[in-house]
């Protein structure tokens, strides 16, 4: 354990506060563990939540939230059975499971920016998602250079086959219809490619540094109050980093 770490975890266990950048009260880093139960909902498709009344829950499967860095790795609940827009795929009505969840050490925050605000505290999370946002700074500035030159030889080649036309009617360029243009079209997708596999696996080290570092202070799940996703949703979310302290529960 590093010095840094060390001196947080002396921190948490002797029961001090630790205030977010943000102010929000009632939150707390620290604080003797205490059994609490909660019913809450898992929302999935009506496949998975057949497989998971069989084999239970899991957090290994490989597409499981690839690209979220943000948050640890565990059983995403809801406090509520309404549907909110995260399940993979076009599903008319997913399936709210039902479940019960014990568990004895809960991390309380406000929101996403008050538990990141928490875990930068560790020296080595902190330089996981330095390297994480530098990949982003850097492959923005790639892709961007990539799409204005293919963007710049489409007009030259478009410029070209409009002058050799014998009437007035525009003409469309087909990509592959030019070498130069099909390939700087497949550099740029190229790029976009190694950023997203990149992104992946350096989102799976900042999620991992995360999790493990909850664990080493005692939590065994997160309470988020407003945890803000895609398309403007915002939920009360509970994270469960071990699967074996969720159990579905039988449909009412």
């Amino acid at each position: 354990m590093s010095t840094h770490l060390a001196i947080g975890a002396v921190a948490a266990l002797a029961g001090l506060a630790a205030a977010s950048s943000r102010g929000a009260r009632n939150y707390r880093w620290a604080g003797p563990p205490r059994p609490e139960v909660f019913r809450v909902w898992h929302q999935t498709t009506p496949e998975a939540e057949a497989a998971i009344r069989v084999q239970g829950f899991r957090i290994d499967l490989p597409l499981a939230r690839r690209s979220d860095h943000e948050m640890p790795d565990g059983v995403f609940l809801k406090f509520h059975d309404r549907p909110i827009g995260v399940v993979r795929g076009v599903v008319m009505a997913p399936s709210q499971m039902l479940v019960e969840v014990r568990v004895s050490g809960v991390l309380r925050v406000a929101d996403r920016a008050h538990l990141s605000g928490l875990l930068r505290r560790d020296d080595a999370y902190q330089a996981l998602l330095y390297d994480r946002e530098q990949l982003d700074r850097d492959y923005t500035r790639t892709v961007d250079d990539l799409e204005a030159k293919t963007d710049e030889i489409y007009r030259r080649v478009w410029e070209r086959a409009q002058a050799a036309r014998q009437d007035s009617r525009r003409v469309r360029v087909m990509y592959q219809d030019d070498p130069e243009l099909h390939a700087a079209d497949q550099q740029a997708k190229a790029a976009i490619e190694e950023w997203g596999r990149l992104s992946h696996e350096k989102s799976t080290l900042v999620r991992e540094r995360g999790t493990d570092l909850l664990r080493e202070l005692g939590y065994d799940s997160v309470l988020m109050e407003r945890d803000e996703g895609s398309g403007g949703r915002t939920v009360r979310t509970l994270v469960v980093l071990d699967p074996e302290n969720v159990t579905p529960l039988d449909r009412p």
